[in-house]
């Protein structure tokens, strides 16, 4: 089961490449603000159609639609800031530099995530673990710059 989960993962990660050439590609049609609206705009619709088929066939609960939490809204912010950021920035750079930076923000962002929201212990092998990515993924764009 967990190496579905990592396919599952692989793919995810091949999606937000997708997704954020796909909106670079509309900004430069509509503007960023634009492509921006439409992006949430289809997300919501597709969201909104996919929890529907769940509920009906039993997968998702229901009765805990009320209990919004600041965190959500917060999320949603996240997203926004994220999609705005790679339309105006994926131009500006490349594809595969906006990539490499992105990584290395979710790699320092997850090892402080899991330090201090999760408060899970970081160990010398996680920092190690996740210096090698991080050198790694500089190295994989140093000839470029």
């Amino acid at each position: 089961m967990y190496t579905i989960y990592l396919i599952l993962a692989l793919l995810a990660g091949s999606f937000i490449v997708l997704q954020r050439n796909y909106n670079m590609r509309l900004a430069k049609n509509v503007g960023v603000l634009g492509s921006n609206l439409i992006n949430y705009a289809v997300g919501f619709f597709f969201a909104i159609l996919i929890y529907i088929i769940t509920a009906y066939i039993g997968i998702t609960d229901v009765t805990y639609l009320g209990g919004l939490h600041y965190i959500l809204i917060l999320a949603a912010i996240c997203g926004v800031a994220i999609v705005l950021l790679s339309n105006w920035l994926v131009p500006k750079a490349s594809a595969i530099t906006f990539t490499i930076f992105t990584l290395i923000g979710q790699c320092l962002s997850s090892v402080a995530f899991d330090a201090f929201v999760f408060h899970k212990e970081i160990t010398m092998t996680n920092l190690i673990g996740a210096a090698i990515v991080i050198c790694g993924i500089i190295l994989y764009d140093y000839e470029k710059s």
